[in-house]
């Protein structure tokens, strides 16, 4: 079941795939980061998933540098999970972080958007 907000009837259970997303703020600067695990033993088999998403966010994080078309990013993203056997989801994208919790870029796409023309700065 995939719920974007506890429910206090929803009670989880061994194998239940996860996902935590935590917002803070310090100083005037805003931080956003979510993470994803398999609770329990993997009876469902999402840890493929799991580790292949921490691996592809590390490499794609060493990608990043000012100057980097945020297209071309999501193109390294989508072909990374390709690679590992999986798709990406084109309605869930990133975000641009920093005195806001939502700014410039709007939106980081984890797929090739040939329309995108922005580059990270």
């Amino acid at each position: 079941m995939l719920t974007e907000f506890p429910i206090k009837s929803k009670i989880l259970k061994e194998g239940d795939l996860v996902n935590i997303d935590v917002s803070a703020e310090l100083d005037g600067f805003w931080a956003d980061n979510g993470g994803s695990f398999v609770l329990g033993e993997d009876i469902h088999g999402h840890k493929p998933l799991v580790d292949a998403s921490r691996r592809i966010l590390q490499a794609a994080i060493a990608q990043i540098k000012g100057g980097l078309k945020i297209a071309e990013l999501g193109r390294f993203i989508q072909n990374e999970a390709r690679k590992s056997g999986f798709k990406v989801i084109k309605n869930l994208v990133g975000h641009g972080v920093g005195r806001s919790l939502h700014e410039e870029p709007k939106e980081i796409p984890c797929y090739y958007d040939r329309n995108n023309t922005k580059d990270l700065k």
